[in-house]
Order: C-alpha cells, then structure tokens, then sequence
C-alpha cells in the first residue's frame, strides 16, 4: 500500500499523460489515505470533467476554492463546468467573481467572450476578447476567440489580422487559427491565399474528422479560382473521407453540390448528374427535399442536361429549380428561355421571358428583403433580351453596388451600351466610351481569375469580351486557348469564325463554323453565321440551302428570313428568274414581321430576336430593291399595266425607301431611291415613257407594217408599179421594230438602274445577317459570360465544429504553473481541446 505521497505523484502523471480516468482514480485513492490541498483538488476536478462527471467535478473545484488556493485556471476550469452543466447564468457570476480575485488574467476573459458569443452578443464578446489581447498580447486563444467574433460580425479584414497574428506568429502548427484565417481570406476574394491556408491546416489535421470540410472549404476557393480540376479533386479527397469519419448528410451534402458544380465546369456533365442525383437523395433522406439546396442541385441537372443537349429533360430540372425554391424563378426562367430558343421555339422562349415581374416578385417575396447580386443580374439579364433597357440596366448597377466584382454584371452594362450605340448613331461615341469603362473593368476582373491555364473558362470569357468590344487582336488568342482547352464546346470556334469574318476572311471562317458544328451540330445561330460566310465567299446556293435548313427548324429566326432573302434577290439577277423576286420579297417581308414582333411592348413576339438601326436600314432599302426588281418584271409580263400590280409595288418600294431613309443611316442612298420611285410614279414624261412605251411602239409598228401591206396589195403586189426592194426593206425594218418593243420593257428596266446599282452597298458597312450584340435568345455572346450555375444556397452543416474548435484552443494554457514542465503543457493542451 503507497503512502500519500506516492497516490498524488502517480495520479499527477496520468493526468499529464491524458489519462483522465486513471488520473480521476488514482486522486480518488489518495483522497482516502489524506487530505488534498486546493492544487490536487483542481487537477482533480479537472480529470473528473474529462470523464464526464460534472456535478462531482463541481464539488471539488468549489472546495479547492474554499480554500482559499484557487488561481485563475481554477476558476476557468469551474466556469467552463457551469457552462457545460446548462448553468450560464452561475458561470457569469463565477467570472464576475474570477476577475476579481484574480487581476488581469487573460484567460477568464477569453472564457467570458466565449459565453458571450454563445449568447448572440458579439460585440460584447468582442469587448472581453480584446480586453484579454490587451492584458496578454502573446497569449493565442485571445486572438484566436477574437477573430472568430470578428468574422462572425462581418468584418473579414479584421479577422484575417487576428488568425494571421496566431497562425503566423504565436503558433504556426495551430489548425483553427489556420481554417479560421483560410475562411476570412475567402470572405476577402483572396482564393489564392485561402487555398494555401487550407493546405497548410490539412496538414496538421491528418486524422480529424474536420478534415473532411477543409478539403471541401478547399474545393470552393479552387473553383473560386477557376482550377476546376483541381477543386473536383479535392472534393473526390473529401467524399473519400466519408467512410472514415461519422458524416452528418448536410456536410455530405455540400460536398454533392460542389463536386457537381465543378463537373460542370470541366465539361463533366455525366459525372455532374450523378453528384446531383445523389445530394438530391440525401436531402431527402433529411427532410429537406423542398429547399434552396434542393433547388441548386435541381438547377445543377438542368445545366448538365444541356450540355448533354437533352432539352426536355433540361426544361424539367430547371423548372424544378424554380418549383423548389423561389429564390431561383429568376433564373430558371432565363434557362427555360434560352433552351426553348436554341430549338428554334422562339414564341414560346418570349412568353418565358414575358413572366419577369411575376419571377421578381416571387424571388422578393421570398427574401423578405433585397435581391442579392446574382438575382438582380438574372432579372438585368431578362430585361436587357425584352429591350427593356433602362430597367436593365437599373437591375445591373444595383447588383453592382452589393458587389462590384461580378464580371458578368460589368459585361451585361457593357451589351447595355453597345446596344446604345446601335440605336442611337447620332451620339454612338459617348456610348462606345461607357461600353469601354464597363468592358475594362469586366475584363480586369476575369483576368484575375486566368491563373489557371487548365480552365477555358476565363480565357472564353476574355475572347468574348474583346469580340464584342471589336478588339480582334486580342479575342483571337484567347479563345484560341479556349478552343484547345475544351474540346466539346462550340462558343470558342463560333467566336474565332467571327474574328474571321470581319478581317474578311471568309474560307477560314466557314472552317472554324463547321467545326463548331461538329462539336453542337444543334447550334442554329452558328448555321446562320456558316451561312452568312458562304454568301460571301461568293457561293450562294450553298448559303441558301443552309439558312432554308435553319427555317425549317425555326421559321421564326429573323437572320435566316433575312439572308434567304438577299440570296434569292442575287440569284434572280444571275438567272433571270423573275419568281425568285417574289420569294425574296416574301422572306424579306416575314423577316421585317418578326422583327416588328420582337419589339419591346409588343403583345405576341414571334422572332428570334430584334434588329440594330443599321439592319433596319439594310433591311427595309434590300425589299425597297426587291420590290422595283418585281415590278419590273411584271411590266415585262405585262402584267403591271394591266392589273396595276406595278403601281403597288412601287408604292411598297416608296415607303421601305423613307423608312430606309428614317433610320439616318446613309440617308442620302435611300433618299435617292425614293426619289427615283416618287419620279415613277408621276405623270412625267419618264414616267410615260416607262408606262406606255411598250404599247406605243408595237401599236405604231403595227398599224404601219399593215398599211404598208394594205397598199401593197392594192398596188398589184409584185406584179405592180412599185420598187419591190423599198417594200421588202419597209417591210423588214417594221417587223424588226415590231419585235424590238416586244423586247422594250427589258431595255427601259434600266431606268430605275441607279437602285440596283446602289443595292449592294447594304453589305459594305456592317452585318446583315450577322450581328452578335443582338442575338439575345440564340446563346448570345453577353449571356455567355454568365455563370453555368447561380451560386448555391447551401444546407449549412452548422457551426458546432467550428465552435468547438475555437473553444478548445481557447482554453489553451488556462492554467499552466510554473512546476509544470514541458510534457504536461502538451498533455494538457490536447486534453483541453478534448472538452467538447
């Protein structure tokens, strides 16, 4: 049987070591061989608390008080029981009575800020934190304690200092200090640091279970950054983990939905649809099958879905998005629209869009507050297809103004601007600077996430940027990098045979198109644009063929009617074929119908999109052509005299000419056109002329060639007295007169000649079927900076661990002697983390 002496050694050393029970025991025997002092008492109390056994815990500490030998780890010991058994309101007054007896000890105020917070009152949490950084600048938990209140109060900046001043200084292998500093640098936008932060607490926490949210926590800065292979990566690292901890399904969950969303970004739909699939059945598992979550992951399937090109399925999942939460009616509805557009259903791609205010209603009914950026930029982008410009714009700069780092915000006010510039010519330069400002910082803002040169995302954005900007030197890099990066998106080859294009050349860029199509053989905007290239090229028939392939999907696209049109007015003039007058003047006019319906306020839009002022303008003066051409060739028929069908198209003609001419786009060309028409269609000499010519000639021919005849006759024919050589040349010279005025309405075609002349020059100054800012419902260059998913709103797993975690290393240190050496300092530091 020990003596005393050697019961309190040996319970000592198992308390060192962490063995609480042993330890607890062991104070318990020699509790019975004699009286404990206040120090055995509360390494007594403290071995009982790690065991579980609170109330007896709570006995002993009181007596080592009653002692009169408590110091300030005593007391932090009895105040952290208090607050364990449920009694805060005893643990405040045991701090009030700590600070007390025991002057400026750091850690009782550090324990006072973690009751605060647990409270709901930070900023007097804040308070004692910073009071025991004050008391002990040295001391970690201080700093640890304040920056979690810090951020917790939405001050990142301030928290990041804190968590920065432990893990960078005090106590560089310290884990919390290096989560909580990695998050605050999230909250910061500085992903790059956050990253090295994450790797950095990784690698101290090879065994615990929080190691399963730090590689998610990585994950999302990763993808923050654009690495999206990297971030699936992580996220595989995390879903690994999940048979070896005990996994709460939220925490799975997040996992799921981050995983998928970094599918996506790496042209992983498949795999994208099986984490969907999945987090969707965990929710449901939880009870929260109808949430936000649900919602995200909803959207998530419908974004694979379409890059699958599974429309209908697509159209589903986004309306199931909308269905699960309100918070995404905005942008499903944009989704829906714009997979309804790209097969060719543009009316029912309107009639979406048509619900904007009832989506915006629902998403601030929802929110009980203002929408967030990403809400706001869905809505901006919705108005901005509806020509809703000014609203749009609104929409957009007050996203901007709850963050000014939304690239896509920046982009769409740039479209905004350009679109300006489009339609208002007379102050097109001011609209071009406030494009450029836009453009400038939208490109800023993508350039620092093309770190990365693994994801063709920032680079297709970049190339996007600089083509809508007409900056060609700088788009073809940049989405020449993108084409190589993914292989199966059509966007990055579809801009290079733009770029292509506009330098003219046409050969390369029928190349870049087809192979576009390759990779989206669905894409009718690219048809369009193949199309377009091929007319110039100067092969017309192919051209035709494609657009008359795009009608027969969608009769609805303006740029197809609008280039089928101009072919078929060119291909008349080469083959004489007058009929094809009459089909041009028939696309022409169903391109100028839908684009009329696609008008801002119109009840029923039918078109695929609207028109610049300077397609108006080629478009009205090309049926003005038309027009005259087909009235010409009826007055060949002899069909314009006499149904008056000619008159009427001249009067068609007139007016597309000052419609033309409305537009003050080279007014001076249509105003010379209509005049030429005003001329036809008065009772002018040339006007006779071109009436009545034809008539006039073969009547009087007609009447003389039978006179000569008549008189002939009469005279004894060639037995007469007449010179027979003057009759057979009379008579010769009448008939070919004759047949000259049959031939007479060819010739005096010419004397509306100066239209035909001028008709080419439609094509001189810009697209006519080509036009990439104003192709809103065909994936449009602009709703291409978007981000394939909004960003989630998430089942948070909670803040438990992280709670924990700042606690434990709060108590860190609380109650260190100076007899204790080295071994017990590290025993104890890991047995307090343990408390919780």
């Amino acid at each position: 049987m020990p003596d005393q002496p050697t019961a309190l050694a040996q319970a000592k050393t198992l308390l060192e070591h962490g063995d609480y029970y042993g330890a607890a025991n062991a104070y318990q025997r020699a509790a019975t061989e004699g009286d404990l002092d206040s120090t055995a008492l509360t390494d007594w109390a403290e071995a009982l608390a790690f065991t579980g056994r609170l109330d007896l815990a709570l006995e002993k500490i009181d007596s080592a008080l009653s002692r009169g030998g408590g110091d300030g780890g005593t007391y932090a010991i009895k105040v952290d029981i208090l607050r364990r058994l449920g009694r805060l309101d005893d643990a405040f007054a045991a701090l009030e009575q700590a600070v007390h007896a025991v002057e400026d000890y750091a850690p009782l105020y550090v324990q006072w800020g973690m009751l605060l917070a647990e409270q709901g009152v930070p900023e007097q949490a804040r308070w004692k934190f910073e009071r025991a950084v004050t008391i002990d600048d040295g001391f970690a938990p201080a700093h640890l304690g304040l920056g979690e209140v810090l951020f917790g109060l939405g001050l990142p900046e301030e928290a990041a200092a804190e968590f920065a001043r432990v893990g960078g200084e005090l106590d560089k292998r310290n884990g919390p200090a290096l989560v909580g500093w990695a998050r605050s640098l999230v909250a910061l936008g500085k992903h790059d640091e956050a990253v090295t932060r994450f790797e950095e607490a990784i690698a101290l926490e090879e065994e615990q279970p929080v190691l399963l949210d730090l590689w998610r926590e990585t994950g999302v800065a990763l993808y923050e950054l654009k690495r999206f292979a990297e971030a699936l990566d992580a996220y595989g690292k995390a879903i690994a983990l999940e048979s070896r901890f005990a996994v709460a399904p939220q925490q799975k969950y997040l996992v799921r939905y981050g995983s998928a969303q970094a599918a996506l970004s790496s042209n992983q739909p498949e795999l994208a649809l099986t984490h969907c699939g999945d987090g969707l059945a965990l929710l449901d598992r939880i009870g929260q099958g109808e949430s936000d979550a649900a919602a995200s992951l909803h959207f998530a399937s419908g974004a694979a879905h379409m890059m699958l090109r599974f429309f209908d399925e697509a159209v589903t999942s986004f309306r199931g998005a909308a269905e699960a939460s309100a918070d995404f009616a905005l942008h499903s509805m944009n989704a829906v629209a714009s997979v309804l557009a790209m097969q060719g259903n543009y009316e029912g791609a309107w009639e979406e869009l048509s619900h904007v205010e009832e989506a915006r209603e629902r998403v601030g009914a929802n929110q009980e507050s203002h929408l967030d950026d990403e809400q706001l930029s869905a809505y901006g982008t919705a108005l901005l297809w509806l020509d809703r410009l000014d609203d749009a714009e609104g929409a957009f700069e007050e996203a901007l103004e709850l963050g000014d780092r939304n690239a896509a915000a920046w982009a769409k006010l740039m479209a905004i601007h350009l679109e300006r510039r489009e339609q208002d010519i007379e102050n097109a330069n001011e609209w071009r600077w406030k494009a450029f400002r836009a453009y400038r910082k939208a490109v800023s803002l993508v350039e620092a996430q093309h770190g990365d040169r693994s994801s063709a995302e920032p680079a297709l954005a970049l190339g996007l940027l600089h083509l809508l900007m007409d900056d060609l030197d700088k788009a073809e890099p940049h989405l020449q990098e993108a084409a190589k990066l993914e292989t199966d998106n059509s966007l990055p080859l579809a801009g290079l045979g733009l770029v292509l294009v506009r330098r003219e050349k046409h050969r390369e860029a029928i190349t870049q198109f087809e192979l576009a199509l390759k990779r989206e053989p669905d894409e009718l905007n690219v048809r369009c644009h193949l199309a377009d290239a091929y007319f110039r090229l100067g092969r017309p028939t192919v051209a035709l063929e494609i657009y008359e392939e795009v009608l027969r999907i969608a009769p609805g696209n303006v740029g197809a009617q609008f280039g089928a049109g101009e072919i078929l007015i060119e291909q008349a003039e080469e083959t004489k074929d007058d009929r094809l007058y009459e089909d041009a003047e028939a696309n022409l006019s169903k391109a100028i119908e839908l684009a009329e319906s696609a008008r801002g306020g119109s009840r029923k839009r039918r078109g695929s999109s609207g028109l610049t002022v300077r397609q108006w303008a080629d478009l009205y003066y090309l049926r003005g052509c038309a027009r005259i051409k087909l009235y010409e060739a009826k007055k060949g028929r002899g069909i314009a005299q006499r149904s008056g069908a000619g008159r009427l198209h001249l009067q068609d003609a007139l007016r597309d000419f000052e419609a033309c001419e409305a537009t003050r786009v080279r007014p001076h060309r249509a105003r010379r056109a209509a005049d030429q028409v005003r001329e036809g269609l008065k009772l002018s000499p040339l006007a006779l002329t071109n009436r009545y010519a034809t008539y006039a000639v073969v009547s009087i021919t007609f009447v003389v060639l039978l006179g000569v005849q008549f008189a002939f006759i009469r005279s004894g024919g060639f037995n007469g007295d007449h010179d027979p050589i003057a009759y057979s040349t009379l008579t010769l010279s009448l008939l070919v007169l004759l047949a000259a005025g049959f031939y007479l309405p060819e010739v005096l075609k010419l004397r509306f000649g100066g239209i035909e002349l001028e008709k080419g020059a439609a094509t001189e100054e810009g697209d006519v079927t080509l036009d990439i800012h104003r192709e809103p419902l065909q994936a449009s260059l602009h709703a291409a900076l978007d981000p394939p998913v909004p960003r989630g709103r998430t089942v948070e797993p909670g803040d438990v661990q992280r709670r924990s975690e700042s606690r434990g290393d709060a108590l860190r240190g609380t109650r260190e002697k100076a007899d204790s050496g080295g071994s017990r300092k590290d025993a104890k530091q890991g047995a307090d983390e343990s408390v919780d």
